[in-house]
């Protein structure tokens, strides 16, 4: 099991004895970056946009199901049994797909939107609870329900004498699939009406065409745009869907079995999708290339001279390809070799990605004019993105990666992005998906994107301190357990260079670079059985014991957890040393979880002796008081630590949870407010924490700053949401900011808060569901 904690841990490269977090308290800072725009044509502005200037959502009409994987070495023959390497049951089509990747680079509720049909069956509910998971980006309240729900067995093979697995799907549709009839006009039109974020984006993936039509004409009313994808031919309903489309996504294969040739050439079948298959309407039309990567045609309206009045030239689009893919190899030798992450500014998220990439392109390649296409009198701009490139031996899966990179650009396309910016990210997005097996396991969240990839998103962002709580879906999703609270997460150096144990050395280089080893593992296992090295080569080295502690207290291993730390702490004892104050902290998440409260708190009070650990310690006191019932203990504990510190933003939360449950509701309800006007509150793009240092009445006066500016901005006729969205108490909208931080009881109270009512549930320290009765 993983652990969420309230900040990201902190690695020390040099292994300082201490290594915090940086901050107890999470802060937003927003940054919109403006760049000027150049538009293609009148009416669509797509290179040089910049940033998402707001968050909309993307509605996706189109496939969900179940998908089952297994994992081959080859693919069996006729009458051949065989065995497995893994096994994954998870939600599949080509629609649920890539809405989830949409709603994993978003921030905002609802902004991925599903309309489908799924069964009554006991599948159907298995999918809508793990796409509900995603949280509240994730909208399932417009799918339809009736019949079994839609499966796919898909085998796949990682050859070892092929590079790039294959796989082989085998699909069983409903056996009740979604007919025209089911939907009313009155339903499509409450399917825009009643959404609870503005739409972007209607996105359809080329199934359920009959009703996606009418959908489709629906939005272009509304002024919607529309982003259809042709992955194969399905029909004249999906010929007249490509017609509405203002965007399209097609597969390396639909052009040319569409409009076959005898040349076989793939950009003349490309220009003449272009030319009969997509109307005037279209601006984008994108091909996915597999392992080479996309191209895209963005088109120029020929009823407007080109801005630079040059002759437009007649070229050929595979030459055009061609001659980009030559200066992509060119440039990309010329670069320093054995780089894994190509970029001007890589420096400081280069250490984000895994070593399994080989290269990740810097930006895609663009033609410097307007060209007649093949002659055809459609004129476009041609785009290559080279696609990242992953090692071989860590290339798992491709299923899903189509949908990856598809989601990305509807999410780019739905705000606005820049899309040469935006392809990049899906290139990459892709690329991560194939690191594991199955469409959504490898999909990254929002903030496990390198930051300069995010650049096309990053002004409805900036930073958001949602690494915990969504990161924490992803493990909830694969252990549906919950960990331990606030946890000093620090890694140690080996604390001695001493000799003489058992009367031989310690060979301190070999221990050190098992600290080193443990600190850069990828997994868990080789983490623990690192430390467990260190431990048989220095069994009375503390640093290391709390380390593998700490390491397990993570992992869920709670008893084990509880050994290592008691087992450090007696050594320091023993040597005259002081406990160390993060490990006694630890140690009492430790006990918490194993029930054992009272002891929990006997060493959370003495983690908080030490200055660098009080507030932290001391308000898992408060949490661990609330677990045990002692209301009114919690409450002066957490008012204690808020009266020193008014800005500890979880605090605040919890003292609102806190008085809810003991029945103080006017209480709670003052707490919430103060949490919501707190620190950078009235909707600023900076926190008034930056002024903290110059004193207090620099503090005040940086707060009355922007009460009055909030006050004129309302005047002026700036809507709540645009001042609101970003203030504390947004953080702390659900559960999913503490769940697997706080204990069960404080979580529910909070839940019973939200919901406004005296009951309240939490996930339990073993994995169960459980409801809390309130005052």
């Amino acid at each position: 099991m993983v652990t969420n904690f309230l900040s990201s841990p902190t690695l020390s490269s040099s292994f300082g004895r201490r290594v915090l977090p940086s901050s107890r308290r999470v802060h937003i800072t927003k940054t919109r970056r403006r760049r000027r725009k150049v538009s293609l044509n009148n009416n669509e502005t797509l290179l040089e946009g910049g940033c998402c200037e707001k968050e909309k959502a993307v509605l996706g009409v189109g496939s969900c199901g179940l998908d089952i994987l297994a994992r081959l070495e080859k693919f069996p023959q006729p009458d051949e049994k065989t065995r497995s390497e893994t096994l994954v049951m998870e939600v599949g089509g080509n629609c649920a797909n890539a809405l989830t990747a949409v709603s994993r680079l978003s921030e905002a509720s609802s902004s991925s939107i599903l309309f489908t049909k799924i069964g009554d069956d006991a599948t159907g509910k298995d999918i809508i609870s793990i796409l509900e998971r995603e949280g509240d980006t994730f909208d399932t309240s417009k799918v339809v329900h009736g019949g079994t729900s839609p499966s796919t067995y898909i085998i796949c093979v990682k050859d070892k004498a092929n590079d790039d697995p294959t796989r082989t799907c085998i699909h069983t549709p409903s056996n009740e699939p979604l007919m025209n009839s089911e939907v009313t006009d009155a339903d499509i039109d409450s399917l825009f009406a009643s959404s609870p974020r503005e739409i972007g984006l209607a996105y359809f993936d080329g199934r359920l065409t009959d009703v996606a039509l009418r959908i489709a004409i629906k939005a272009r009313s509304l002024g919607i745009k529309i982003l259809v994808e042709a992955e194969r031919l399905r029909g004249d309903d999906l010929d007249a869907l490509l017609k509405l489309a203002d965007f399209c996504v097609c597969s390396k294969s639909y052009p040319q079995e569409k409009h076959p040739n005898d040349t076989n050439s793939f950009g003349t079948a490309l220009t003449e999708m272009a030319n009969s298959t997509l109307s005037d309407r279209c601006k984008l039309l994108i091909a996915t290339l597999g392992s080479r990567g996309s191209v895209a045609l963005l088109f120029d309206d020929a009823s407007v001279d080109t801005d630079t009045g040059a002759t437009v030239l007649v070229r050929s689009v595979d030459e055009i390809i061609e001659e980009m893919e030559r200066a992509f190899q060119s440039r990309k030798q010329s670069e320093e070799s054995g780089t894994p992450y190509s970029s001007s500014s890589s420096s400081s998220s280069s250490s984000l990605l895994s070593s399994s990439y080989r290269y990740i392109p810097e930006h895609a390649l663009i033609s410097d004019r307007v060209y007649n296409l093949n002659g055809s009198g459609k004129r476009a701009k041609v785009v290559f993105q080279p696609a990242a490139r992953i090692s071989s031996e860590d290339m798992v899966d491709t299923t899903g990666a189509g949908d990856a990179f598809i989601g990305t650009v509807a999410k780019g396309l739905s705000c606005g992005a820049d899309i040469l910016k935006t392809l990049r990210l899906a290139t990459f997005v892709a690329a991560q998906k194939c690191l594991q097996v199955g469409a959504r396991a490898g999909l990254p969240f929002r903030e496990e994107v390198p930051e300069e990839l995010m650049y096309p998103f990053a002004a409805s962002s900036g930073e958001l301190p949602t690494a915990t709580s969504r990161k924490g879906r992803r493990s909830a999703m694969t252990t549906g357990a919950i960990s331990a609270f606030l946890l000093a997460f620090s890694f140690s150096a080996p604390n001695e260079t001493f000799a003489a144990i058992n009367g031989s050395s310690v060979d301190m280089n070999k221990l050190s670079q098992l600290f080193n080893q443990a600190m850069n593992a990828s997994s868990y296992e080789d983490a623990e059985n690192a430390w467990s090295k260190a431990i048989e080569l220095a069994p009375n080295n503390s640093a290391a014991l709390s380390n593998r502690g700490t390491l397990r207290l993570q992992a869920g291993q709670w008893s084990d957890a509880i050994e290592d730390l008691q087992r450090s702490i007696e050594i320091d004892v023993k040597e005259g040393k002081t406990a160390d104050a993060s490990v006694l902290n630890n140690l009492g998440n430790a006990k918490g979880a194993v029930g054992d409260w009272e002891s929990a708190m006997d060493d959370f009070l003495k983690a908080s002796k030490d200055d660098s650990m009080r507030e932290i310690a001391l308000a898992n006191y408060a949490l661990a008081a609330f677990e045990t019932g002692m209301d009114e203990l919690a409450v002066k504990t957490a008012q204690t630590i808020l009266r020193k510190d008014p800005e500890f933003w979880d605090m605040r939360a919890a003292l609102t949870a806190f008085h809810w449950g003991a029945g103080d509701l006017d209480k709670a309800e003052y707490e919430w407010q103060t949490l919501c006007t707190s620190g950078r509150g009235f909707g600023q793009s900076e926190s008034a924490e930056g002024v903290r240092s110059f004193g207090d009445v620099a503090y005040a006066s940086k707060l009355l700053e922007q009460q009055l500016k909030q006050q004129l901005d309302i005047a002026a006729g700036v809507t709540e949401d645009e001042l609101g969205n970003d203030t504390p108490c947004q953080l702390y909208k659900t559960t999913d900011t503490v769940a697997g931080r706080w204990p069960p009881r404080p979580t529910a109270a909070l839940d019973a808060y939200l919901r406004v009512k005296d009951v309240g549930q939490a996930l339990d320290y073993d994995g169960i569901v459980k409801e809390y009765k309130f005052k």
